[in-house]
């Protein structure tokens, strides 16, 4: 279905990334704390730190649309850009998220969201997509929690929905799972997932 050189799969605070390697994937687990409290995940980050886990960068509450709205304006890309330089070297290649929950969330959830309205709401992902890369063209841009589950399962492959067209402009998936737990029941919705995700 994709293919990039990178998949991140997001499992509760920590991602999984997989780079291809001529032909094989390269399993990497990752730190995915939002930062946006001084002491969020704290825990998590001292362990992670301590086992020598990388802390992947995270543009929260919109990614490039940084105030939220449902649209990108000159002042956006200007506080996302001030972000990227505080954040990371120029020359950094690695995987950085772009969580944009809002406005679009619910609707990206609904049952009854239709291939208008899905094509409207990517146009804005995909610009921001765009403009990420611009601003660092060698990072693993990607979006948080898409694909979604839902996404992969025949709610949305029966109607034809696809989260094609925003996947082919990023260098890195970050789909949604959100179960640590091995014991689960959705394990097995999760791990066909991953798999629709990764071919």
């Amino acid at each position: 279905m994709y293919n990039y050189p990178a998949v991140l799969i997001s499992l509760v605070v920590a991602t999984l990334s997989s780079s291809v390697v001529h032909a094989q994937w390269n399993l990497q687990i990752y730190n995915a704390i939002k930062w946006t409290a001084g002491n969020q995940g704290a825990d998590t980050i001292s362990y992670t730190t301590y086992e020598g886990i990388t802390r992947v960068p995270l543009a929260y509450h919109g990614g490039v649309d940084t105030d939220a709205s449902g649209e990108i304006t000159d002042r956006n890309i200007d506080q996302f850009t001030n972000w990227v330089h505080n954040t990371v070297s120029s020359d950094y290649c690695g995987p950085i998220v772009l969580d944009y929950e809002q406005p679009w969330w619910r609707e990206l959830s609904d049952i009854d969201l239709d291939e208008i309205k899905l094509q409207e709401i990517l146009t804005v992902y995909i610009e921001g997509a765009q403009v990420a890369k611009q601003v660092l063209p060698n990072a693993q841009w990607g979006y948080w929690g898409l694909p979604s589950l839902r996404s992969s399962g025949p709610a949305w492959t029966d109607r034809g929905l696809s989260f094609q067209a925003l996947a082919s402009q990023c260098a890195a998936l970050y789909p949604d799972i959100y179960d640590s737990n091995p014991n689960n029941e959705q394990l097995t919705q999760t791990r066909n997932h991953i798999e629709k995700v990764l071919k």
